[in-house]
């Protein structure tokens, strides 16, 4: 089974931002059930925070693929971060230079710091639903 939710860097832990903050990811972990994201990057949102923001930036600055040598993005950070946990993440994109990038994800590893940064993250918040709650059910 898989439990699609909206989930990324910015939505807090259960421990900052209240139990739905992930949607049960624990249950579903000891349940054998595939906690898979969808809007990795926050499309709901309405913001580019997860492509470009100071955080993920920051963070990108200090790689580069083992690929080609090209530096990572800001939305590469960002993919990484779940992609590290072992989540699956659905970015869409129709642009090749957006789709190669994402195929990138797998030529660097963030560092414990790094993941940790992101992890503590309380933005961008979480889009719609009640507060408290992960809001996927609000998103059109």
């Amino acid at each position: 089974m898989i439990n699609q939710v909206q989930f990324h860097v910015g939505m807090g832990s259960p421990t900052t931002s209240g139990p739905n903050a992930t949607d049960d990811r624990m249950f579903d972990e000891t349940h054998a059930v595939v906690y898979q994201s969808f809007s990795p990057l926050c499309g709901p949102c309405g913001t580019s925070e997860l492509l470009n923001g100071s955080l993920v930036t920051k963070i990108a600055a200090k790689y580069t693929s083992n690929v080609d040598g090209s530096p990572i993005t800001g939305a590469q950070v960002s993919l990484k971060w779940q992609v590290q946990q072992g989540i699956p993440v659905i970015p869409k994109s129709k642009n090749p230079k957006y789709i190669r990038a994402n195929k990138d994800l797998w030529s660097f590893e963030l560092s414990h710091e790094d993941m940790q940064a992101l992890s503590a993250a309380t933005s961008p918040a979480v889009a719609g639903g009640a507060p408290g709650s992960s809001g996927d059910c609000d998103i059109a």
